[in-house]
C-alpha cells in the first residue's frame, strides 16, 4: 500500500507538469519515522498557498478523515451481543428446557395439566422477556452513544488552514497529508505536523510521553497529534493524519483500556451483593425441590426464572438512561458532557476550585473609579458624569493619546473607549508633539494647542511619578497617596494624569483606576453554590493582592495564599507540610500560581476527602482540569482545555454550573431511588421464596398429600366420592373414604403418571411458588415502571451527594425484610382461604372475614399472590423515591403512567386469564379488592418504617461519624475558615503591597505581644549586614540613620 509520502509525490510531479507553485521550504527531518517531508528538505505538493480544494479532495479519498481508529460496534452488532450477555445466557437456558419438555410431550401425547401446552406457553414467555430485555437495553444504550456522540460532534477540534491561497478554518478531521497549518498557543496539534521556519513553540505532550514540561520545538520537528501549543505560534505541514500518526498508531492499544467510573464500580458491588444473597437462596429452592422428588426440567426452569427475577439485569439500562437524559438536558442548557459518568461526580462535588481570569472574570480591564484631586473618587460613569473635575480627569488622558488612531496598548484601548463620547471635543485640540510611554520614566507625555491657542502639556503614567511631579505636591499628597496607598492593597491598577498651566507647572488631574471586573453573574453563582453545599476557591497566577481584591468584592473570603504556603508534594507528611494542607483545606483562594500548583492543590484536596470540581479556560489550567473529579471548560476556552475538560460550558459566565449541579443531583437521587428500590426487591424476593418454598407445602396444607402417595388406586366419580391417586410412591393402595373434605383432585392423565389437581384443574405442586409465566409478567412490568425513572419527578439535595453504601444497604435490608413479612402474612392468609368451609373461618383468614366464603383453589390463590408480590413492588418503587413520607415528592408523569398501565395489566391477567393448561387462572374479583386493601395498608406501613428508618440513620451518622455527611463536612469547613480569617497569617506579612500594606503590618506587628524569644548570634550578624548596608543607602540623604542603626544593633545584642 503506498505511503501518504508517495502519493503525495505522485500528485507533485502532476502538478510540476502543469506549472504550479514552487514548494515551501522545510527544516532537516529530524524524525525518521515520519515520511511526508522529501529527503530534501522541500515538502513534494505544498506551495505557498497551501493545497488547492481538489487535492485536498483527492488526498482525503485517498486517506480517509483525520481521525482516530474506533474501537466502536455497529448497532446489529451490539443488537445481537445483548443476546449472549450472562444473564441472557441463563434464559437461553430456561428456553432451551421449556422448548425441550414441550417437544417430548407432544412427542408422547400427553394431555390436560401435564400436557405440552404450559411448556410451550412458558417457552414463548420466556422469548418475549429475552427479546425484551436485549431490545430495550441496546435501544437505551445505543441512545445514550448517539447522544454522548453528538455532543462530541459539537466540541470537534478546528484547524486553521491554508487552501486555494487563503486562510480558513476547517474541522480538524478534514486535513490530509500535505496541508499547511498554524499551531497557535492553546490549540491542539491537529495531526502530526512538521515545523516550518519561525520561532520555537513550547509543546506540551504530556498525554503522549507522560513529560511534565512542554518540549521546545523549532523548524524540521514533528509536533505530534494529541499535544497543545503552550507557548508560541509557528506555520506547519501536515505530515500524517487519523491512524497514521503517532496517535493513531496507539489507538488500538488505548481502546483496549476500559476506564471503570465510579458508577459502574457501584453497580458491581451492588451485584455482587445481591448475588452472594439470592444465588445461595436459590440453591436452597433447587435443593427443597429436588428432595421433594420434582423434575430435574422443573428445578432447572425453576432456577432460571427465579434467578433473572432476583439479579438485577435492568441496572446498567437504568442509569445509563438516566445518565444520557441528563446529559442531554444539560446540552440544552448549554453544557456539553463529553463524559456520561461525570454527572454523577458532578452531583457529589463539595469543593470548586475556578481559575480568575476569563473565568471569574471578563479578561478585559474596564474603568472603575476616577479619584480628583480632593481625594474623591468618582464610580465611572454615572458618577463621573456628575463631577466636572472627573470630567477633566478623563479628557486629558484621553489628550495623551493618539485618539484618531488605533490604541497601541490595553490603557490606550481602555481610556479611548471611555472617552469615546467626547472624541469630537478632543478634535478641537491640535497634537504638537507625542512621546509614548517610555519605560524609564513610566508616563506618556503629548503637548496640545487647545481651541484658543494655548499650549500646554499632559502626561498620563505610574501614579508616584506622576505625582511628585506636580508643583503642589507637599499639598495634596496626603489624600492622593491615600487613595494610591488603598488601591494598591486591594490590588486595583490606577494611573495618574497631569496637566501643565500658563507657568507650565505640572498641576496634578487626578487618578483613573480600572480592573479586571467579576462577571455579572459571578458572585450570584458563588452565593448559589455555597447554598448548594458547595465550597469555592479561587486559584489564579495573578498577583496576591489583586486576588484578594477579586476574592473580597466576590464575597468569598480574603484567606488567599501565595506558592511559598504550599507543600512540595501531596505526600508530605512533616509538620508545616500538614499544615500548609490544613490551609489548602481552609483558604479562599491562591494566587501566583503556576499548572504544576493547581495540580497539587487539587490533589491535596481529593486525598482529604473532597469531591473536587475545577474550572478553567486556558492551557495552563489544562493538568488541574484532568486531575479535577469534574473539569469544567467556560465558554471561549482553549482545545486543550476543552480536550482535558469533561463539561464544556458554551454560554458566557458560570450560572451553568449551578444549574448542572441541581440536575445533576436529580439524576442521582434517581439512580439512587432505583437501586435502593432495586436491592430491596431483589433481596425481597429471594427472602419470600426460599421461605414459601422450604415452609409450605400446598399438597400436605390440602389434605392431599395422603392422594399424591397412594399408589394402584384411580379416580372415582360416582356416588361413592372415593378419591384414590395412581402415582409410584409408597408402593400400596389407599383410598379416602366418602365424606372427606378436599379442594384437590386426581386428573388421570395415564396408567402411572396421575398428577394432583384443584377443581379448576391446575396442577397443584408440592412447593409454593409463582409459576414461571407469573414470573415472567411480573419481570416484564416491572421493567418497564423501572425505565421510567430517568423521569422522576425528585427534589434537588441541598447538600452534595455520595454513595453512602452502608446506608443503603441498611434501608434497603429494612424494606425487604417489611415487605417479605407482610407479603407471608398475606400468604399465610391466602393459605387459609384455601381450607374447606368446613374448616372456616380458619385463623388468619381475612378473606372470610371481609366477606367472601368460598374457599379458594390453588390456582386462585397463586394468581392472587402474583398480583400482591406485583404491586408490592410497584409500591416499593414509590415508597423509595424519597427519604420521607411517600407524598413528599409526587411521582414523574412517565412513571406515574408507567405505574398505572403495570398495575392495570397486573389486575386484568390476573382478574380474568382462566386457562388451565398453562397453570393460570384468574382469582375472583372480590379477591383481587381485598388483595388491593391489603397491599395499600402494607404500602402505608412500609413507608412509615422507611421514613423512620431514614431518621433513625439520620441520628446513627450524625452521632458516630459527623463527616459521613457533606453537610457536616461543608459546616466544619465553615468554622476553619472563619477561624483562618480571624488569625494573621505568614502571607499577610510578607506580600502586601503598597505604604498602606506596609503600615498595616506595622501596626499589626506593634499590637502583637511580645515574646521571651532572644535572636541567636547567628540572625544578629545577619541583621547586622542587612541594616548596615540600609544605612550605607540612606546616609547619603539622612545622616541621622546612623545614629539610629547602633542604637538597633545595641538593643539586639543586649
Amino acid at each position: 500500500m503506498p505511503t501518504p509520502t508517495m502519493r503525495i509525490l505522485e500528485m507533485r510531479n502532476s502538478a510540476n507538469d502543469d506549472g504550479l507553485n514552487e514548494p515551501l521550504v522545510a527544516g532537516a527531518n529530524k524524525d525518521h519515522g515520519h515520511e511526508a517531508i522529501h529527503q530534501n528538505g522541500v515538502h513534494p505538493i505544498t506551495g505557498p498557498d497551501g493545497l488547492t480544494t481538489a487535492q485536498a479532495r483527492e488526498l482525503f479519498a485517498e486517506w480517509g478523515p483525520n481521525a482516530l481508529p474506533e474501537n466502536k460496534k455497529s448497532k446489529l452488532v451490539l443488537l445481537l451481543l445483548a443476546f449472549v450477555t450472562p444473564m441472557a445466557l441463563l434464559i437461553w437456558v430456561g428456553i432451551v428446557v421449556e422448548l425441550a419438555v414441550g417437544i417430548q410431550k407432544v412427542a408422547q401425547g400427553l394431555e390436560g395439566a401435564e400436557g405440552p401446552t404450559e411448556h410451550l406457553v412458558d417457552f414463548g414467555v420466556l422469548m418475549l422477556l429475552q427479546v425484551m430485555n436485549a431490545v430495550v437495553g441496546w435501544h437505551e444504550e445505543a441512545k445514550a452513544g448517539d447522544a454522548v456522540d453528538a455532543l462530541k460532534k459539537s466540541l470537534a477540534p478546528k484547524a486553521n488552514v491554508k487552501r486555494d491561497g487563503r486562510w480558513q478554518v476547517i474541522p480538524g478531521r478534514d486535513l490530509v497529508p500535505g496541508d499547511l497549518v498554524v499551531l497557535a498557543l492553546g490549540g491542539a496539534v491537529p495531526a502530526d505536523c512538521r515545523l516550518l521556519h519561525g520561532k520555537e513553540i513550547g509543546v506540551d505532550q504530556a498525554a503522549l510521553t507522560g513529560e511534565s514540561l512542554p518540549v521546545k520545538m523549532r523548524e524540521g520537528d514533528v509536533a505530534k497529534m494529541g499535544s497543545t501549543v503552550s507557548t508560541g505560534e509557528i506555520e506547519a505541514i501536515v505530515e500524517s493524519t487519523g491512524a497514521n500518526t503517532f496517535f493513531g498508531k496507539t489507538a488500538s492499544l488505548l481502546n483496549s483500556v476500559n476506564d471503570v467510573s465510579n458508577l459502574d464500580k457501584i453497580l458491581m458491588q451492588i451485584l455482587m451483593s445481591i448475588c452472594s444473597f439470592g444465588v445461595p437462596c436459590i440453591i436452597a429452592i433447587c435443593a427443597v425441590l429436588g428432595e421433594r422428588q420434582n423434575g430435574i426440567e422443573t428445578v432447572i426452569t425453576q432456577a432460571v426464572v427465579l434467578l433473572v427475577a432476583v439479579v438485577p439485569i435492568a441496572n446498567q439500562v437504568v442509569c445509563t438512561s438516566t445518565l444520557a437524559l441528563g446529559g442531554r438536558t444539560l446540552a440544552e442548557h448549554n453544557a456539553i458532557v463529553t463524559r456520561l459518568s461525570s454527572i454523577e461526580e458532578l452531583a457529589g462535588m463539595a469543593m470548586l476550585c475556578s481559575d480568575k481570569t476569563g473565568t471569574l472574570t471578563l479578561n478585559k480591564m474596564v474603568m472603575q473609579e476616577i479619584v480628583t484631586t480632593d481625594g474623591q473618587a468618582h464610580q465611572w460613569p454615572h458618577g463621573c458624569a456628575l463631577s466636572e473635575a472627573a470630567t477633566a480627569v478623563l479628557r486629558y488622558s484621553a489628550l495623551a493619546t493618539k485618539w484618531r488612531e488605533t490604541p497601541k496598548d490595553a490603557l490606550d484601548r481602555l481610556v479611548l473607549g471611555a472617552a469615546q463620547p467626547m472624541l469630537n471635543e478632543l478634535d478641537s485640540f491640535v497634537q504638537l508633539d507625542y512621546s509614548p510611554f517610555d519605560p524609564s520614566i513610566k508616563r506618556t507625555t503629548a503637548t496640545l494647542r487647545d481651541p484658543s491657542g494655548r499650549e500646554f502639556d499632559v502626561t498620563k503614567g505610574a501614579p508616584p511619578v506622576v505625582l511628585k511631579m506636580a508643583y503642589n505636591f507637599h499639598e495634596i499628597r496626603e489624600p492622593i497617596e491615600r487613595a494610591i496607598d488603598d488601591y494598591a492593597e486591594r490590588g486595583v491598577r490606577c494611573i495618574a494624569v497631569a496637566v501643565t498651566d500658563a507657568q507650565k507647572r505640572w498641576n496634578f488631574a487626578g487618578l483613573i483606576t480600572f480592573l479586571d471586573p467579576p462577571r455579572p453573574d459571578t458572585k450570584a453563582t458563588i452565593e448559589n453554590a455555597n447554598k448548594l453545599g458547595v465550597g469555592v476557591k479561587m486559584i489564579t497566577g495573578d498577583q496576591l493582592a489583586i486576588a484578594r481584591e477579586t476574592c473580597r468584592t466576590l464575597g468569598m473570603g480574603t484567606s488567599v495564599f501565595g506558592a511559598n504556603a504550599l507543600p512540595e508534594t501531596a505526600d508530605a507528611s512533616d509538620v508545616d507540610s500538614v499544615r500548609a494542607m490544613d490551609n489548602i483545606e481552609v483558604a479562599d483562594g491562591f494566587a501566583g500560581m503556576f499548572p504544576e500548583h493547581k495540580f497539587l492543590i487539587i490533589d491535596i484536596l481529593r486525598r482529604r476527602g473532597w469531591t473536587v470540581g475545577m474550572t478553567g479556560d486556558g492551557v495552563n489550567d489544562a493538568p488541574a482540569l484532568k486531575k479535577a473529579d469534574v473539569g469544567i471548560a467556560v465558554q471561549g476556552a482553549t482545545d486543550a482545555a476543552c480536550a482535558a475538560a469533561d463539561i464544556v460550558l458554551m454560554e458566557e459566565g458560570l450560572s451553568t454550573i449551578i444549574v448542572a449541579i441541581r440536575l445533576s443531583r436529580k439524576i442521582f437521587q434517581r439512580m439512587k431511588n432505583y437501586l435502593t428500590y432495586r436491592v430491596a426487591s431483589s433481596l425481597m424476593l429471594a427472602l419470600f421464596f426460599v421461605i414459601s418454598v422450604a415452609a409450605f407445602n400446598p399438597l400436605e396444607h390440602l389434605n392431599c398429600q395422603t392422594l399424591f402417595n397412594v399408589p394402584g388406586g384411580y379416580y372415582n366419580s360416582t356416588a361413592e366420592q372415593m378419591l384414590c391417586a395412581t402415582t409410584t410412591v409408597l408402593g400400596s393402595s389407599t383410598c379416602l373414604p366418602a365424606g372427606t373434605e378436599t379442594t384437590c383432585q386426581i386428573d388421570q392423565l395415564s396408567q402411572n403418571n396421575d398428577v394432583v389437581v384443584d377443581m379448576n384443574s391446575v396442577a397443584i405442586p408440592n412447593y409454593f411458588l409463582l409459576n414461571i409465566l407469573q414470573l415472567v409478567f411480573m419481570i416484564m412490568f416491572n421493567d418497564i415502571c423501572m425505565i421510567t425513572v430517568a423521569w422522576d419527578n425528585v427534589k434537588d439535595s441541598r447538600i452534595p451527594m455520595t454513595w453512602n453504601m452502608r446506608r443503603l444497604y441498611a434501608l434497603a435490608s429494612v424494606l425487604c425484610v417489611t415487605v417479605a413479612l407482610l407479603q407471608l402474612l398475606y400468604l399465610i392468609i391466602g393459605y387459609s382461604a384455601m381450607l374447606p368451609a368446613s374448616q372456616q373461618p380458619a385463623p388468619m383468614n381475612l378473606i372470610w372475614a371481609l366477606g367472601y366464603h368460598t374457599p379458594l383453589q390453588f390456582s386462585e390463590m397463586e394468581t392472587m399472590m402474583y398480583i400482591s408480590l406485583s404491586w408490592a413492588g410497584f409500591l416499593t418503587l414509590l415508597a423509595c423515591r424519597n427519604e420521607g413520607f411517600f407524598w413528599e415528592s409526587l411521582p414523574g408523569k412517565e412513571l406515574f403512567v408507567a405505574f398505572c398501565v403495570s398495575i392495570g395489566a397486573t389486575t386484568l391477567l390476573g382478574s380474568l386469564l382462566k386457562a388451565d393448561t398453562i397453570s393460570f387462572w384468574a382469582t375472583p374479583f372480590p379477591v383481587v379488592l381485598i388483595t388491593l386493601i391489603y397491599n395499600l395498608l402494607a404500602f402505608f406501613i412500609l413507608d412509615f418504617v422507611k421514613a423512620v428508618a431514614n431518621w433513625s440513620f439520620d441520628r446513627i451518622e450524625g452521632k458516630v461519624d459527623p463527616i459521613v455527611g457533606k453537610s457536616m463536612k461543608m459546616s466544619l469547613w465553615a468554622q476553619n475558615r472563619a477561624s483562618l480569617a480571624t488569625r494573621e497569617t505568614g502571607n499577610d506579612r510578607n506580600t502586601g503591597n503598597g505604604a498602606g500594606a506596609a503600615r498595616s503590618t506595622r501596626e499589626a506587628e506593634d499590637a502583637r505581644p511580645r515574646t521571651g524569644h532572644r535572636a541567636n548570634p547567628e540572625e544578629i550578624e545577619r541583621l547586622h549586614g542587612a541594616v548596615a548596608k540600609l544605612a550605607g543607602l540612606l546616609g547619603a540623604v539622612q545622616p541621622e540613620s546612623q545614629v539610629a542603626v547602633a542604637e538597633i544593633l545595641a538593643s539586639l545584642r543586649s
